[in-house]
């Protein structure tokens, strides 16, 4: 393949993925100092993209290679810079500069190796999004409640569910724009999917067990938020051997804790129909109140569910 084609190649290759964003957004809070684009070549640095120039392009060299190398540092560098602007919007990060940073996006290549004549070039992939050159965390600090990925990231579940990730999303969507019963419901949605990932996973650590043969058929059925809870923290307390206790580093009264949690966003979540009315009305509050308590409680739901899979 010559440059041109190369080029082509790589443009291509380059995929800017969620994920990608979400781990800018948490290495950029964890590091928030200094100048942004240093920010941005320590993420690059962090996340083993960093990407040696010029680029060497030869017959006795894979393009594949170069291509694969070239599309992850500009993709990382798209992610991070578009990270930034998603935490300033999200109010976790703060400008500290009315400067804006524009740099290009170019790689350097050559064709000479050593022993060997050839010549030298770039590639340009175009102006890069502008940030701001200096920024730094909220003199208020910043918290997980300011931004869903944020929350993902203090959360910190190995291997969480794709719906439950979305959920958990979409509901901080919701209360960053003030519609607090949606973000209530929304939550109570991914709490419903722990559970019964949950319950599914102590049904089949002890398949013959009465207990667990009428959850496992409960479960089935689609009964879900109104009276499973409990039934599955008490298939816990009463089946699960002393190895997934030690192993989940969850005690069953740490479960049942989760519980209080779990009723509350039950009766939150209640005020979706008409005819009933949430014991407490859905604003900021009692919203911040309950996407705070999912830390610990969705923790302790994922630790027991992974022991118990394990």
């Amino acid at each position: 393949m010559n440059p041109d084609e190369i080029q082509a190649a790589i443009q291509r290759a380059v995929k800017v993925t969620p994920v990608l964003v979400f781990a800018a957004k948490a290495h950029l809070i964890a590091n928030a100092s200094g100048g942004t684009p240093q920010m941005i070549e320590a993420f690059v640095a962090d996340i083993g993209a960093t990407l040696p120039q010029p680029v060497v392009i030869d017959r006795s060299i894979e393009p594949a290679g170069v291509i694969h190398d070239v599309a992850r540092w500009l993709a990382c560098q798209v992610a991070a810079r578009e990270a930034v602007w998603a935490l300033i919007g999200a109010g976790a990060l703060v400008p500290r500069s009315v400067d804006l940073e524009a740099a290009d996006l170019n790689v350097a290549w050559t064709t000479v190796i050593p022993g060997s004549g050839g010549h030298s070039s770039g590639w340009h992939f175009g102006p890069a999004i502008p940030i701001p050159s200096q920024v730094s965390l909220p003199s208020s600090g910043a918290t997980h409640l300011t931004d869903g990925d944020l929350f993902l990231a203090t959360l910190d579940l190995p291997d969480v569910d794709p719906k439950i990730s979305e959920s958990l999303r979409e509901a901080f969507t919701c209360f960053r724009h003030d519609l607090y019963t949606p973000a209530q419901v929304m939550l109570g949605r991914a709490a419903e999917g722990a559970r019964i990932l949950l319950g599914d996973a102590l049904v089949a650590a002890a398949p013959t067990e009465s207990a667990a043969i009428s959850v496992g058929r409960d479960l089935k059925r689609g009964l879900h938020f109104a009276r499973l809870p409990d039934r599955v923290v008490t298939l816990y307390t009463n089946a699960a051997d002393a190895r997934i206790v030690a192993s989940s580093g969850v005690s069953h009264a740490d479960l049942r804790g989760v519980l209080v949690w779990t009723e509350a966003l039950r009766e939150a979540r209640n005020a979706v129909h008409h005819a009933i009315d949430a014991p407490l009305p859905a604003t900021w509050e009692t919203t911040a109140t309950l996407l705070m308590g999912a830390v610990p409680s969705l923790r302790r739901l994922w630790a027991v569910t992974a022991a118990t899979r394990s």
